[in-house]
């Protein structure tokens, strides 16, 4: 991994503390005009004492169609489906959602594995599952 490619991670993925049972929810910015772009906010919760959010089931697609998406700031590669799925769940009011693709460190495999075993959880204490068939 290159130092800017470490860099940018750092400033998505800030470390979770499992003895908390932390994750990360995406905040996505209200929107107004379509054609803005899709602006959202990476931030730690507990499942313990979680606010209130969504999970968005959805099929991840085909990683041959990368958009974009900006992510605390910094530029994030979605696949086409889950950018569709953002770009039409937006609107006049933020939203707090859990998307494994977005709000789970791909690159840190022990992070996954742990969130990987707390979905059921996730999806539990939901207040809603989205589900995205595009």
């Amino acid at each position: 991994m290159s130092l800017q490619s470490q860099e940018r991670e750092l400033l998505l993925y800030e470390p979770l503390l499992t003895s908390s049972r932390q994750l990360r929810l995406l905040i996505l910015n209200p929107c107004t005009n379509p054609k803005e772009a899709i602006r959202c906010t990476l931030v730690k919760i507990s499942l313990d004492s979680p606010p209130k959010y969504e999970a968005l089931s959805y099929t991840w697609g085909e990683p041959v169609d990368d958009f974009e998406i900006i992510v605390n700031s910094v530029t994030f590669a979605v696949r086409r489906n889950l950018w569709e799925a953002l770009y039409h769940l937006r609107g006049g009011n933020s939203r707090a959602l859990w998307i494994d693709a977005v709000c789970i460190n791909q690159n840190n495999i022990s992070e996954r594995n742990e969130q990987v075993q707390m979905m059921r959880r996730i999806y539990e204490r939901a207040q809603r599952v989205v589900i995205w068939l595009g």
